[in-house]
């Protein structure tokens, strides 16, 4: 599994942004907060939400399809709020925006609507949305003009 980030050079993504952002694509929704039971008691045990984080509405491979069987939700994107990025593997070691598996068209979607990147795991972009500019590395001290 390879991990990849969506980022936006200058301001990070807030929470607000994110979720507005995942509320224009009807195949993700936040991360509903999951119980387990106590094999040893039977009580359910709630894991809380982690706020922002997404899940993915998979698509049925044909098997399923053929044996009556939904479609399931799967952990996607792990949203960070105190560095304003998220967070989601692949399977692939390289990121293919034209791919057409779910989480790809997913991750190219949510960095269109806002204005960010999808980078690897050392930040090198590799997508980056039509119309917004890479981000630039900050000019280094003997690019700078000096006054005197």
């Amino acid at each position: 599994m390879t991990l990849f980030r969506i980022v936006r050079s200058g301001a990070p993504l807030t929470l607000g942004e994110w979720v507005a952002a995942a509320g224009q694509a009807r195949n993700l929704r936040l991360h509903a907060e999951s119980s387990v039971a106590n094999g040893y008691q039977g009580e359910a045990i709630i894991v809380r939400q982690i706020r922002g984080d997404l899940d993915l509405l998979q698509p049925n491979s044909l098997w399923r399809r053929l044996r009556g069987k939904p479609r399931i939700w799967v952990d996607a994107f792990d949203f960070d709020q105190g560095t304003g990025e998220a967070r989601f593997k692949l399977k692939r070691k390289r990121f293919n925006p034209k791919s057409k598996q779910a989480l790809t068209v997913a991750a190219v979607h949510l960095a269109t609507v806002l204005g960010a990147q999808v980078t690897d795991r050392d930040g090198r972009p590799v997508f980056t949305p039509p119309g917004s500019a890479p981000a630039a590395p900050p000019p280094a001290p003997h690019d700078t003009p000096q006054t005197h």
